[in-house]
């Protein structure tokens, strides 16, 4: 909360969260040329976080990444609302999850 940039720096995954926070604000822009970078970052994060909590042994956060990459990926694929709807809400859904069990 101070902006501490070396207590900052003992939990680099901030600054992934800022990053994909900035890409979430130019997808509710409307800039679909970033797409490509967007799947890139699912398949990434999906590949390297469900590796690392799949090789701790913790199911439940892997699933929870599993769910928001899955969603993040589908989300930039589907062309109509209802489908692009359940893609998102996954996508949060399984973020959001992992959020909250970081912090318990």
């Amino acid at each position: 909360m101070a902006m501490d940039f070396p207590k900052m720096m003992d939990k680099p995954f901030i600054f992934l969260g800022i990053a994909d926070a900035f890409l979430g604000i130019l997808l509710l822009l409307g800039v679909i040329s970033l797409y490509p970078l967007i799947r890139f970052r699912a398949a990434f994060g999906l590949g390297f976080l469900g590796f690392l909590f799949m090789t701790q042994g913790q199911l439940t956060p892997m699933i929870a990444v599993a769910a928001g990459a899955v969603g993040l990926y589908f989300s930039t694929i589907f062309l109509s609302y209802i489908p692009l709807a359940v893609a998102a809400l996954l996508g949060l859904g399984g973020m959001a999850m992992l959020a909250t069990m970081s912090y318990s």
